[in-house]
């Protein structure tokens, strides 16, 4: 890629232009953003999260200050997530 054409030689990650990459984002200085999920697979993921929510099944909070989350592996997607 032309965009990490000067990173590769440098390593130094403020040489990758991110002008270059498709829908890469600069959020602020060292944080940058990108799609990586379609809006119909996050649709599907959040269906599932509430049927397995609602099903009865035990569910444990992701972390102490999460109580209302689910850990996808318990839910049946430790081989995707």
């Amino acid at each position: 890629l032309e965009a990490l054409a000067s990173w590769r030689s440098s390593k130094d990650p403020k040489d990758i232009d991110l002008a270059k990459l498709p829908d890469v984002k600069l959020e602020a200085p060292g944080v940058v953003s990108f799609n990586c999920l379609t809006h119909e697979f996050c649709d599907e993921l959040l269906a599932e999260a509430k049927h397995y929510q609602e099903s009865g099944f035990p569910q444990k909070a992701p972390n102490s200050m999460n109580n209302y989350g689910l850990v996808l592996n318990e839910g049946g997607l430790r081989v995707t997530f």
